[in-house]
């Protein structure tokens, strides 16, 4: 599994990355607002696996795996108006799950970037600019659909229509301000959706 952590320059995210993978990371290095991504894979412990390898003695016991990606480059600039997008939306999207960090404490020494600690107003604001790429992946992919949708094969024809379907019944979510992730999607859905990279499909 990979989890992006995600949130603005000095919300502390890179001090959670730390925490979750015993890294030494140093938080003044994302604080830029570059484009910037630190990886780290962590074991998941499960006493279960210890048990079965002393019992059965594998030459090597391999536990599940976490990579945890600490994101930096969301700035209240790129987080409104669209702005997520080349490589920092490929950064965000790439993820199986995301972590949000929204700052919630205060430091004379460590301003803000917006003047002021709101972690309410933060996390709104980065599901906000997620629901709002997740429309403009829709309306792009329906625009191409109905320049496709008479042309090819009947087979081709018919996986357009049901693609259309589908993302014209889940862009009211968004509109409404509502995350993909709360509709109700069959798991041949969730497949057909897999490859668009909706970042509020993403728990």
């Amino acid at each position: 599994m990979r989890i992006g952590i995600v949130g603005g320059p000095n919300s502390g995210k890179t001090t959670i990355f730390n925490a979750l993978t015993r890294s030494a990371t140093a938080a003044t290095a994302y604080s830029s607002g570059r484009l910037e991504v630190h990886t780290a894979v962590v074991d998941v412990p499960d006493s279960r696996l210890g048990f079965l390898a002393e019992m059965f003695a594998p030459r090597k016991a391999v536990y599940a795996q976490v990579t945890y990606n600490d994101i930096a480059g969301l700035t209240s600039d790129t987080a409104s108006a669209g702005q997520i997008r080349g490589p920092l939306l490929n950064a965000i999207a790439a993820n199986d799950a995301l972590l949000l960090v929204a700052r919630a404490f205060d430091d004379p020494n460590v301003p803000h970037t917006n003047d002021q600690i709101d972690p309410g107003a933060d996390l709104t604001a980065m599901e906000a600019e997620f629901l709002l790429n997740d429309m403009v992946t829709i309306e792009g992919r329906l625009e191409r659909i109905a320049a496709q949708r008479s042309r090819g094969p009947v087979e081709e024809r018919q996986r357009l229509a049901h693609e259309e379907a589908l993302l014209s019944r889940l862009y009211p979510y968004l509109e409404e301000g509502t995350p993909l992730r709360e509709a109700t999607l069959s798991a041949e859905e969730m497949k057909l959706l897999g490859g668009f990279g909706f970042l509020s499909l993403k728990p």
